[in-house]
C-alpha cells in the first residue's frame, strides 16, 4: 500500500491539474508562461 505522503501528493498533483484545466477555460491568457 502507498504512504500517506504518496496519496497526499497524488492528490495534490490531481487538483492542481483541475485548477490548471479550470484555470485554462477562465483565463487562457494565464495559462501561458
Amino acid at each position: 500500500m502507498a504512504d500517506d505522503t504518496t496519496r497526499d501528493d497524488i492528490d495534490a498533483a490531481a487538483a492542481l491539474e483541475a485548477l490548471a484545466r479550470q484555470g485554462s477555460v477562465a483565463n487562457p491568457r494565464r495559462t501561458r508562461r
